[in-house]
């Protein structure tokens, strides 16, 4: 068992979720882009973008019912004090001035494990096809056909988060999807890619808010646990 740290700030103004990567650009900025960990790309000695960091994002971006959310994991958390330092909370979207307002800040620390019981998550927004597996996806006819290929897809990208977050698992990970329950094209830095919200059972103790797989800076592959509700 391992534990991981994790710093969630629910804000109290709100925005589209479409306005996730402009929030982003703008808490970039507005810390400075010296602090990487808030954009993860490479920069010269101006200061100029010249790249990608390929590294599981220690700080990630989401949306909380109408309101942005900031993740810290780890590290990450130590990043955030670039947050608090400012000044001014004011932050311009789409030209727009937003002021923010913290709604609610919870600091939790999760026991990460592999477990002889299994645990419900649903996962939200997960672009889980690349260009190379979309092709294979097409081809696939039966409903089992595409489960077994999205678990496979899956469990390489909790080993990811795993292995970006130097969690070494101690036992075999099993994903079993249970329900694929929407499906929906969106454009992905100009792309059009599938994304998938599924409910799948696991083996492993996942953190809430997580994300997973492509975009999970930017508010994609979110997972959640399941809630039975009440009749």
């Amino acid at each position: 068992m391992q534990t991981m740290r994790m710093l969630t700030i629910t804000f109290n103004t709100k925005i589209d979720p479409w306005e996730i990567p402009k929030f982003r650009g703008a808490l970039a900025e507005k810390v400075g882009y010296q602090h990487t960990w808030f954009h993860n790309h490479k920069q010269s000695d101006t200061g100029e973008i010249t790249g990608v960091i390929y590294r599981y994002p220690r700080i990630q971006y989401k949306m909380f019912g109408q309101f942005p959310m900031l993740v810290f994991i780890e590290n990450g958390i130590e990043e955030a004090q670039h947050f608090f330092n400012q000044d001014s909370w004011n932050l311009k979207i789409n030209n727009t001035e937003h002021l923010l307002e913290i709604n609610r800040l919870d600091v939790r620390k999760y026991n990460l494990g592999v477990y002889d019981q299994t645990f419900r998550y649903t996962i939200y927004k997960w672009l889980a096809l690349n260009q190379e597996n979309h092709k294979k996806w097409g081809q696939l006819e039966g409903i089992v056909e595409k489960a077994a290929f999205l678990e496979d897809i899956l469990v390489g990208n909790i080993l990811g988060f795993a292995a970006g977050v130097d969690w070494k698992l101690d036992a075999r990970l099993s994903v079993k999807i249970t329900e694929i329950k929407q499906m929906k094209e969106i454009k992905f830095k100009g792309v059009s890619m599938l994304a998938f919200d599924v409910q799948f059972s696991c083996n492993a103790y996942l953190p809430e808010f997580v994300g997973v797989g492509k975009g999970a800076s930017g508010g994609f592959g979110v997972i959640r646990k399941q809630v039975k509700h009440r009749k």
